[in-house]
């Protein structure tokens, strides 16, 4: 309408309402702009937290990998100790039947020196005749060396009480014919071993010793 037929306050209440309406426009604007400037931020964070699910599920997947990995190098390393282990306890045993094979081999000369008489006159000419070997004539005997002789003497007073004439006591005798016994049976069920007829050849001829000693304190 034209202003010519409009009130003052019609005119007033007029202007009032289009600078609300103005202001409630730019308002409105202002309220849309707030609300995309959100949903932008929204999205990138949307975004951004896509992208974080995908390197954590990325991460997830190489530790599954890495831990499949260690649990087969874990197993196989298992498996490999407890191969060791066998093998270990095979050689230990290998070990101890050779140990129990040589004790054969290895125990000819300790029986020879103890079933043998020159050993026993040797042992009787030290205790009857005293060593003047670094011993002056004006010169006292140790406490010490006294001593020793006295260990000595008791020892041969312990063994010379046995009726043989070797300087070894009676059980210990009856253990060398025990001895002798067992490597002849293991000669002769071995007898593919290397010098295991020499062996028992050497055997048999202390048992003929052995008891050549026993007839001789029998006499």
């Amino acid at each position: 309408k034209d202003d010519g037929g409009a009130t003052t306050q019609e005119i007033e209440f007029y202007n009032f309402w289009k600078s609300v309406s103005s202001q409630q426009t730019h308002k409105k604007g202002q309220f849309r702009e707030k609300q995309w400037a959100t949903v932008e931020t929204l999205c990138r964070l949307s975004t951004d937290i896509r992208d974080q699910i995908a390197h954590t599920s990325a991460c997830v997947d190489r530790l599954k990998n890495a831990k499949a990995e260690v649990s087969s190098k874990t197993e196989a390393l298992d498996s490999l100790c407890e191969s060791v282990l066998k093998q270990k306890k095979q050689a230990e045993n290998a070990a101890a039947s050779i140990g129990t094979r040589l004790i054969h081999f290895d125990r000819l000369e300790s029986v020879t020196q103890k079933l043998s008489p020159h050993s026993y006159t040797q042992t009787t000419q030290q205790k009857h005749q005293p060593s003047l070997e670094h011993n002056p004539a004006n010169q006292k005997p140790s406490v010490e060396a006294a001593g020793g002789a006295s260990d000595k003497e008791n020892r041969f007073e312990a063994v010379e009480d046995s009726p043989l004439p070797i300087p070894i006591s009676v059980s210990e005798f009856a253990r060398c014919m025990n001895e002798i016994d067992e490597s002849l049976v293991f000669f002769e069920t071995h007898s593919d071993f290397l010098n295991a007829s020499q062996y028992s050849r050497q055997f048999e001829h202390l048992r003929h010793r052995a008891c050549s000693l026993i007839r001789t304190a029998l006499q």
